[in-house]
């Protein structure tokens, strides 16, 4: 058997040589109205082992295509006798083509091809056209004689009229009814590429006599490609075939495709007459005519001038000289004399070249698009002695004047040209050349929308494209261009992807494995997730019509920003960062990036502009959800894409239109293994290497669904839309890492770990006010108190805080709560509200003496302590505090409202001693104790050392005092020896040092 190289055997369409044979039969007479005598003359069946007495002789099929054994190009393996074929020669004894009993697999397309096999060429040759032996019942209706080549005689009657189509089947039947009917593999199968000029096949050049007539009479298809593909090869057969003589008529014969696609589909379905009507009503085609334009010579455009000089006049030796080392000056002819003045002088033709530019274009591409496309041109021009040649795009516009045509070649190429032309000598230039291009069968191209995926869903990058299934295609297939034009003009990033292979993204994952901390990877993988969401928009949106953004917070140091750079490598943009950006800027690069996520890190900024900043962050977050743009002088900016942000800000809080548009979770704050930095590095410049296996994944809208409904149930403060942004992130983060081999359940850590986290943003209000809440049970738990909170204290101006030691506190708070927000997020939000951070104030030395102090208190309200209240705790340790105004905090809840202070018992309650935290634990909502008043009792006198000590520092100018007490951190003093002091002098000196909270 002749197996097929692949995956997948070959399809056997007929099991024995009989069958073949009779299968074959039927489809040529019956199918194909091929004349019985015509096929008997033609059908030479073969089985590619020839056996004598047992032993192979022979591998007849294998000869005929003139493929080697086990060559890789044929995709055969061993011949067998199981294989049969019809060898279809040519009268010369030449081979045309082999149909095969069997089809074999074509692994590019991912299907069976048509069971033909056409002969390897030798170097450098020609497809054959099928110029078959002609029976002589054939010759007599023709009326060719029967003797002799039936094609030499052809070729000697120019006056008869020749039809060309595509198989030989269709030759065959054309012959059958009356037509001398040349046969090719296909449509484009009559001219060959020679030089990077199409040059027709010789088949077809030895009929081009003056006087011949030709038919086109290719298939008529129903496929708009097709038609296109088809139409493009009827051009440039019908121009090759009238440029080898201009004697040669070339018409094209069309019919209606529902009366058949082939011209034998055309007899079987409406008889010989149907065909003869088509061809007799066969029509000229339309010919673009070459404009006349300047001469190109030595990579230069210009004009000759012939004129005659004398050769032998010692006026002109030294011109001659010149003119055998001047590329510019040529030789005409041979010398020849001529009567001047009465004698006989020597003279030579000459012809000089005088260039108007210093380069020469011809057009590689033509190029549409909504602004009126362009074209792609390839420059030649001398560098010194080097022939320098690149490509250049010229946008339509840019050809209305000389001017801007050079400067649009000189920014394109980076190098500069030059040039003397006038505008009408441009446009015959440029006439000329895309005249000769679509006369050599040139194809017509898009210019990429955007970078990225593009409205028909191929994927355009600076040298590579995909299809929507991440199959890789080529320009040629595709017919579009990526537009170099976009990044220069607009700023738009341009991906660098590298090459595909299937280590690309394990490689990665071992790299981050290997340098985040094992709390920190579910984080990484989820951002790695919604990357991947991103790349499937234009899907998600196709199906449920919106699509959220991500918003990641958390401290420095964590590595979130590195995580988003990690995803964007999936796609090659993980050496781009976007920076501070107008909102038109914003607008134009998510309309210019296709399905290609924004990373954008931190991009509100602090002060006066925050505002400003979050509106627009905002206002982009709610269009790239809808997908509606904004129009800008005629500019619409419907974004093609996604975003997503890593910030210390949250983004939407108290908002619910934006909330619920947002995936949003904390990014926890963990170590990192800095050594394994370089890995991770060159495993982002490989990763996108996986891209086509990305974009192979399928979006399982149903699978989602399901995700959805039972994610529903964890979302009760959420908006609901929140359970399908977060069920299609899960979905395709477990895509990801079922793709690179990470064990991980990406649905569960949703429930457990983001869902509460999107409840809380679900409440609607701002996380400062979420923080104290929650301050509020840390403190009624035991695990705030005076050793890390100051509730009264002032400014200079007299103001009223709290005071928050963060550094003591935060640790103990998001073990404790997850908060969707971080440290910094707080301290910003606060100053916000007139508060401050970076503030030095003392606090309570430890947790366990201020528990200590609470007990002796209670203990003494309840007279079972000593007879004397205890004296108040001092604040002697000094540490670095985050102040929020008195009236936020009490807003929030932390603090009674002052008409709760009037009602509210007092009475003491016990505190119990606080629980040891030492790892997190799951939140459990715990309410706050009601509020309770007690009036500080302020000591009276000190002894005469602790006095001293107790003592406040004084002006030396007016003795009034600076405002820092300088407590004994040793001593609590009995009640009977202390002095008179305001307890609220308690904030800080102008010599602290600023600190951060």
């Amino acid at each position: 058997m002749i197996s097929r190289v692949s995956s997948n055997p070959p399809r056997i369409l007929q099991a024995t040589e009989a069958d073949f044979q009779a299968a074959i039969e039927t489809e040529f007479i019956q199918n194909s109205a091929i004349d019985p005598g015509q096929f008997n003359e033609i059908a030479k069946f073969a089985s590619d082992q020839a056996i004598e007495h047992g032993e192979v002789t022979g591998l007849p099929i294998t000869e005929f295509l003139n493929w080697k054994i086990n060559e890789s190009q044929a995709g055969f393996a061993r011949p067998t006798a199981n294989t049969h074929a019809l060898l279809l020669h040519n009268e010369d004894g030449g081979a045309f083509q082999a149909k095969l009993n069997e089809q074999t697999w074509n692994p590019e397309k991912q299907r069976y091809g048509k069971p033909y096999m056409a002969p390897k060429l030798d170097e450098g040759g020609f497809p054959p056209a099928y110029l078959p032996p002609i029976a002589p019942v054939i010759r007599e209706s023709l009326g060719v004689p029967i003797d002799g080549s039936f094609w030499d005689y052809i070729e000697a009657h120019p006056e008869i009229t020749i039809v060309t189509t595509e198989g030989a089947k269709k030759g065959l039947c054309g012959l059958s009814h009356g037509h001398v009917a040349i046969a090719l593999y296909g449509c484009d199968a009559g001219s060959k590429k020679v030089d990077g000029e199409h040059t027709l096949i010789p088949d077809l050049a030895r009929f081009c006599q003056p006087g011949r007539t030709f038919i086109i009479a290719f298939d008529e298809d129903s496929n708009p490609e097709t038609v296109e593909r088809v139409n493009r090869a009827i051009g440039r057969l019908s121009w090759l075939l009238g440029k080898e003589n201009d004697g040669v008529t070339v018409k094209v014969a069309t019919w209606d495709p529902k009366d058949g696609k082939g011209l034998d589909d055309l007899v079987v379905n409406r008889g010989a007459e149907a065909l003869a009507k088509a061809i007799t009503s066969a029509k000229i085609p339309p010919r673009e005519a070459l404009w006349q334009c300047l001469d190109s010579h030595n990579y230069q455009l210009g004009r000759w001038v012939e004129k005659a000089i004398e050769s032998h006049s010692p006026k002109n030796i030294g011109f001659l000289k010149a003119a055998k080392l001047n590329p510019n000056i040529e030789l005409v002819g041979e010398p020849y004399e001529d009567e001047k003045k009465g004698k006989t002088v020597i003279l030579q033709d000459i012809r000089t070249f005088e260039p108007r530019t210093n380069f020469d274009f011809s057009v590689s591409k033509i190029l549409e698009d909504n602004n009126g496309g362009g074209l792609e041109l390839t420059v030649s021009w001398m560098d010194r002695s080097t022939v320098r040649t690149r490509k250049a795009l010229i946008k339509s516009p840019e050809t209305f004047a000389v001017k801007d045509f050079l400067l649009a070649l000189n920014r394109s190429l980076k190098t500069p040209l030059t040039a003397k032309l006038k505008f009408d000598e441009l446009a015959d230039l440029l006439q000329n050349r895309r005249t000769k291009y679509t006369q050599g069968g040139g194809l017509v191209y898009r210019l990429a929308d955007r970078v990225g995926q593009q409205d028909d869903g191929t994927w355009v990058f600076d040298g590579s494209q995909f299809k929507p299934d991440g199959t890789a295609t080529t320009e040629r297939e595709s017919r579009i261009v990526f537009n170099q034009a976009l990044i220069e003009a607009e700023n738009i990033p341009s991906p660098a992807i590298a090459p595909q292979s299937p280590e690309a993204l394990p490689n990665l994952v071992q790299a981050i494995q290997a340098f985040y901390s094992p709390e920190a990877l579910p984080h990484v993988w989820l951002i790695l997730g919604f990357a991947l969401m991103g790349l499937h928009r234009r899907e998600i949106m196709a199906t449920v019509g919106e699509m959220a953004s991500l918003a990641i917070y958390g401290q420095k140091g964590g590595g979130k920003s590195l995580a988003q750079k990690l995803a964007a490598s999936l796609y090659g943009l993980h050496d781009w960062s976007l920076s501070d950006v107008s909102v038109s800027q914003f607008g134009e690069l998510a309309k210019s990036l296709g399905s290609l996520p924004i990373q954008w890190d931190d991009p509100i900024r602090q002060g006066r502009y925050a505002a400003g900043d979050e509106e627009k962050v905002n206002s982009a977050l709610w269009k790239l959800f809808t997908g509606l743009g904004r129009a800008v002088r005629g500019n619409s900016q419907a974004p093609n894409t996604v975003v997503s942000v890593s910030s210390n800000r949250t983004l939407g809080a108290g908002n619910a239109a934006i909330e619920s548009r947002l995936i949003k979770f904390i990014f926890p704050l963990h170590p990192v293994e800095r050594s394994a930095g370089e890995a991770l590095r060159r495993a982002m410049n490989q990763a996108s290497g996986g891209l086509s296996q990305l974009l192979a994944i399928p979006y399982d809208s149903q699978t989602i669904e399901a995700h959805a409904a039972q994610l529903l149930e964890h979302l009760s403060d959420s908006d609901s839309r929140n359970s399908n942004s977060l069920a299609t992130l899960a979905y395709f983060t477990q895509q990801f890492c079922d793709l690179a081999g990470v064990d991980f359940d990406a649905l569960t850590f949703v429930k457990t770990d983001i869902c509460p986290q999107t409840n809380e943003a679900g409440a609607g209000k701002s996380d400062l006010a979420n923080f104290l809440e929650k301050l509020a049970i840390l403190k009624s738990e035991g695990l705030a108190g005076d050793w890390n909170l100051d509730e009264d204290t002032r400014d200079r101006a007299g103001g009223r805080y709290l005071a928050v030691q963060m550094g003591g506190l935060w640790d103990i708070f998001e073990a404790r709560f997850k908060p969707n927000y971080g440290q910094s997020l707080i301290a910003q939000l606060a100053e916000d509200a007139g508060g401050a951070k970076n503030q030095k104030r003392r606090f309570v030395d430890t947790r366990e003496s201020a528990i200590a102090y609470q007990r002796a208190v209670t203990a003494w309200n309840m007279g079972t302590g000593p007879s004397d209240k205890p004296l108040p705790l001092v604040r002697d340790r000094q540490a670095k505090a985050l102040l929020i105004p008195y009236a936020v905090a009490q807003a929030a809840g932390f603090f009674p409202t002052p008409e709760a202070e009037e009602v509210a018992p007092v009475e003491a309650v016990e505190v119990a001693a606080p629980v040891e935290v030492a790892a997190p634990v799951e939140a459990v909502e715990v309410a706050a104790p009601a509020p309770v008043k007690v009036q500080p009792q302020r000591p009276k006198t000190l002894t005469t050392a602790t006095a001293q000590k107790a003592k406040p520092k004084t002006s030396p100018d007016t003795g009034s005092p600076l405002g820092t007490w300088d407590y004994d951190p040793t001593k609590i003093v009995k009640a009977a020896e202390h002095v008179e002091y305001e307890a609220e002098f308690t904030y800080m000196s102008e010599e602290a040092e600023p600190c951060v909270a």
